[in-house]
């Protein structure tokens, strides 16, 4: 630890104003946010852009044993069981 802080933001890696984070295995993390997520995988950011399936504003990602990814919306509470 260099005990040293980073900052992402609009130009450098987010596409949102985060509302929810998780973390995973192997150093990945996926920020929720309006109408998709961002997924920071040991250094490189990708999205999932959600509005396209009637996903919009999102407050809270878990993934279960299964490694289905559960994400609670203001629409409900959507299962996604593929990969990313």
């Amino acid at each position: 630890n260099t005990n040293a802080w980073s900052l992402w933001d609009f130009s450098n890696g987010i596409t949102g104003l985060p509302t929810c984070l998780e973390a995973r295995s192997g150093g990945r993390m996926y920020l929720g946010h309006i109408g998709g997520i961002d997924i920071y995988d040991n250094g490189v950011w990708s999205v999932m852009d959600l509005e396209p399936v009637g996903i919009s504003y999102i407050f809270d990602i878990k993934f279960d044993a299964g490694d289905n990814m559960w994400i609670g919306s203001e629409e409900g509470l959507w299962k996604f069981d593929g990969t990313v």
